[in-house]
């Protein structure tokens, strides 16, 4: 019995079919057009799967031919497909679904749940695009899925150890970052210079005070400043709280490839 049990479990993770109380109604692979021959559709479905099954979220593709018949803004298409196939696992439905609309060349990506919008945030959602973009620009449909899928489970898995891929963690960040904030410092020190010279050059080259002694004017020779009081003024200075990402709604990215 026990083998029969690991046996159906085994084709169910070939087969992409998942065995959570909560299955979703279409494959991992949905290809309504036709441009991915079946072999490519079973190994894409089962490297899905195996992603699923390792990092706890679903890894989906759907490709249609006009998103347009459905609605006018792709995203909403693309969470409705989502929503309404039951897509993702466990109670926070952890999942991603690449929509492709052949007809005018759009596509979305869309990202739902915590742990899914931890992984795939707003940088790192750009480092999956650039994986299967230049693949469908020159219509290398089984690579770019190869590359979405593979790419994605990289962001996972990172996610899944505790270090999520974010801006922090390109190597440039910190030299643009320094870089940026002396450039800002020396600007400042330029411009302070730049006054403090101009307003020398109203200064003359007098050597007597009587330069400076129109006829006719008071000739004061003692003064006495006294200061009887003073005003000290503040103004309160607002800061905006900034808010992480990560609600486990969905979120995503789309454009033209």
């Amino acid at each position: 019995m026990k083998r029969i049990v690991l046996f159906i479990l085994a084709v169910c993770l070939v087969l992409g079919i998942r065995t959570d109380t909560q299955a979703a109604t279409i494959p991992y692979v949905c290809d309504e057009v036709g441009i991915l021959s079946q072999d490519e559709v079973y190994k894409l479905e089962e490297r899905a799967a195996e992603a699923a099954q390792k990092y706890g979220a679903e890894i989906f593709i759907y490709i249609m031919n006009d998103y347009t018949d459905y609605d006018n803004d792709i995203m909403d298409v693309a969470i409705d497909i989502f929503d309404s196939s039951g897509c993702g696992i466990g109670e926070g439905r952890e999942g991603m679904i690449l929509l492709l609309s052949m007809s005018a060349r759009d596509y979305y990506l869309d990202v739902h749940g915590k742990f899914v919008n931890k992984a795939v945030n707003d940088y790192s959602i750009n480092l999956i695009e650039d994986e299967f973009l230049d693949d469908f620009a020159d219509d290398e449909w089984y690579n770019g899925f190869s590359d979405y899928i593979d790419k994605s489970s990289e962001l996972l898995n990172c996610a899944l150890e505790g270090n999520p891929v974010t801006v922090k963690s390109n190597p440039m960040y910190n030299v643009i970052k320094w870089g940026a904030s002396a450039l800002i410092a020396i600007l400042i020190a330029l411009f302070v210079g730049l006054i403090f010279k101009s307003k020398m050059k109203n200064v003359a080259t007098g050597v007597d005070a009587d330069n400076y002694v129109q006829d006719n004017s008071f000739d004061i020779t003692y003064r006495d400043d006294r200061f009887t009081h003073s005003t000290e003024s503040r103004r309160k200075i607002e800061t905006k709280s900034s808010s992480s990402g990560g609600s486990g709604g969905h979120s995503g990215s789309g454009g033209k490839f």
